[in-house]
């Protein structure tokens, strides 16, 4: 939800899903050929329109219900995550409405920023001398056609200041980063003006060097901020993604900090720079709603593409505890859902043994065998996942046979298949 410059209230719902075409198509890798099947993920915006009510909670629910439930109901399809703001409103709306509401990283982290910015009495103070060169230059034409002829003088880009704007993400970032690009014209438009400044509005614009020098480091502590945004907003980005560019986020504000350290003249940047990786790291949103929430651990590890990176500490931080951890809860989780659907057809439930969960999740469980053979039951001959496994394998194969199910069951048949092809050729 945002306000309009006209002062009009809107909601905006974007569906995510997959489409399964059931079109199977052959690749070539020039050693062989590989059949995966034409499946895609696809987005729409299903609604959005003037929220001319009050923005209680029961009103956005109201509102959400009747937009969604157009959408999915005559295709008999059901809402899995919802991903909303940190509004109090909205987020108490969805708890009414019973939904797994997950929160906007790119809101989390901009909070995280704005909250830095405000409250680090350095940057603040420099922030506000910032403003005010942009406002000076925004609001006059004959400052900003004279502007433009130093640039031209001084060989520099002939471009405009950029105004930061509170409700804009990163917009502190692009207005620094334009600021420091230019201060040489900007000095020299200071400089030979101040002495006809009866107001003192051009005095009130002095940047001095030292504060030119820490433009430059909040540059380098906001970039990797930037490019986090950037990259949790894209259309194609998935919740397995959350967990490794928070902890990414953090290693290269680590080595911000880390290329202050000790140099003359940088301390406190350096300073500042832990400050922002310490709030970062220390946020009990992120760290309650999102890095250690099941949902978000267990989608990263049956991500194929973090497989590679356990252990080394580089994109991901987890070890191989970790991963036969979740992979006891993946199992579970599969029993679990496999039973349900049993009870709900009126067949008979397997009997569950008090041992079957054990300390060492690669160790073969009752939980773990039935779940593979109540999954080897329902699979009609023409599905490519084998579920049952030759005699004499190790216990991972009913882990890799579990988790091929888990799969199935919430990330479709196609990325199931692919993941337990690369499994065994593994």
């Amino acid at each position: 939800m945002w306000t309009s410059c006209q002062a009009t209230d809107y909601m905006c719902i974007t569906a995510h899903w997959i489409s399964f075409s059931g079109v199977i198509d052959k690749i070539s890798t020039g050693i062989d050929t590989t059949e995966i099947f034409n499946d895609t993920r696809r987005h729409a915006t299903i609604a959005i329109f003037a929220m001319e009510k009050s923005h209680t909670a029961a009103n956005i629910l109201n509102e959400f219900n009747s937009k969604v439930f157009e959408w999915l109901r005559p295709r008999g399809l059901n809402i899995g995550f919802v991903a909303t703001d940190n509004g109090s409103n909205v987020v108490k709306a969805m708890e009414d409405g019973g939904y797994f509401r997950v929160p906007c990283l790119a809101h989390c982290i901009n909070i995280v920023v704005l909250y830095f910015l405000k409250n680090e009495s350095k940057v603040s103070s420099l922030l506000t001398i910032c403003r005010r060169i942009c406002t000076h230059f925004n609001h006059s034409f004959k400052a900003r056609k004279q502007l433009r002829v130093i640039q031209r003088e001084y060989k520099m880009p002939v471009k405009a200041l950029i105004q930061e704007v509170p409700t804009r993400w990163n917009s502190t970032y692009y207005m620094l980063d334009r600021l420091f690009e230019q201060y040489i014209p900007l000095n020299a438009y200071v400089m030979t003006r101040r002495s006809g400044d009866p107001t003192g509005v051009i005095k009130a614009m002095t940047v001095e060097i030292s504060q030119w020098d820490l433009i430059k480091c909040l540059t380098e502590m906001l970039l990797p901020f930037e490019v986090f945004t950037r990259a949790v907003s894209r259309e194609d980005c998935t919740m397995s993604q959350a967990i490794p560019l928070l902890y990414m986020l953090e290693q290269e504000l680590k080595e911000v900090s880390e290329t202050y350290e000790g140099v003359e003249g940088k301390l406190e940047a350096c300073n500042l720079a832990k400050s922002l990786a310490g709030r970062l790291s220390e946020n009990t949103r992120i760290q309650n709603k999102i890095v250690s929430q099941q949902h978000y651990i267990t989608a990263t590890i049956l991500d194929p593409r973090y497989k590679i990176f356990v252990n080394s500490n580089a994109v991901i931080p987890f070890s191989e505890g970790d991963v036969s951890k979740y992979k006891t809860v993946i199992a579970e989780e599969a029993t679990d859902l496999e039973n349900e659907r049993l009870s709900i057809r009126g067949l008979p439930v397997p009997a569950q043994d008090s041992a079957s969960t054990t300390e060492h999740p690669t160790e073969s469980s009752s939980s773990s065998q039935q779940a593979s053979s109540a999954f080897a039951s329902q699979q009609s001959p023409t599905q490519t996942i084998t579920t049952t496994a030759p005699t004499g394998s190790d216990s991972s194969d009913t882990s890799k046979k579990i988790a091929a199910w888990f799969l199935q069951k919430r990330m479709g048949k196609s990325v199931a298949v692919a993941k337990q092809k690369e499994d065994e050729q593994t």
